[in-house]
């Protein structure tokens, strides 16, 4: 069932699309739809369950519902259901569900508040507030801060785990790493690091621990 307006605008409530679908203004999808072919509209919205085959691009990309896409690239990404996606290029990612990346997202800003499963989150500035046990391989940024979300009267069971975290300003909060490497690092509560790399400072808070530590030298050139 669908609607097709002059200004290409598309709303769909069930069924399955096998052409390309480009230069729409509007899309939306409220049941059970498949995108066989690329995608692209300036707003993307879905309340349903949308299955994107082949490559999307949006301005503004809104998910409530639950949705998979194999690669996106947007302009604005929020999630408020459960987004699986393979890889993605993004501005701004705002996620407040349950968000799966099998690859990697790169972006300028990523704030996320909920459950987080992924391979690499790359970006300048990345916020993650944990609702419950998250895994990210590869967490990579300029300014990284990693929180819990503080709603529920019980923190325990909140817990990033990583292999390795890369950055400039760091600040860990009930997080397992591997590898925490950055210029200024500061280990809050409930933590647990097996190697920490700085260059400049770091912090520990008593509840934390750190196995191991490297000075890193920085390369002064004239």
């Amino acid at each position: 069932m669908s609607a097709i307006e002059k200004v290409k605008k598309l709303t769909m409530v069930n069924g399955t699309v096998k052409e390309k679908s480009v230069g729409y203004e509007d899309i939306k999808i409220y049941g059970a739809v498949t995108f066989h072919e690329d995608c692209e509209s300036k707003q993307l919205s879905l309340w349903g369950r949308g299955k994107f085959l082949a490559n999307t691009k949006a301005d503004c990309l809104t998910n409530h519902g639950a949705s998979s896409f194999h690669t996106v690239e947007a302009g604005e990404l929020m999630n408020m259901g459960a987004l699986k996606l393979e890889e993605g290029t993004v501005t701004t990612l705002t996620s407040m569900g349950h968000l799966t990346v099998k690859q990697a997202i790169n972006a300028e800003r990523i704030e996320l508040t909920g459950v987080i499963k992924a391979n690499t989150l790359k970006a300048k500035h990345i916020e993650i507030s944990n609702t419950g046990k998250s895994n990210v391989k590869t967490l990579q940024g300029n300014y990284i801060t990693v929180s819990v979300e503080k709603k529920s009267l019980s923190l325990s069971g909140k817990k990033l785990t990583c292999s390795v975290i890369f950055g400039e300003e760091i600040h860990l909060h009930s997080t397992n790493a591997k590898c925490v490497k950055g210029a200024n690092v500061h280990i809050g509560p409930k933590c647990y690091i097996e190697e920490l790399v700085y260059a400049d400072t770091y912090t520990i808070d008593p509840t934390s621990t750190v196995k191991n530590f490297i000075k890193e030298q920085r390369n002064e050139n004239p």
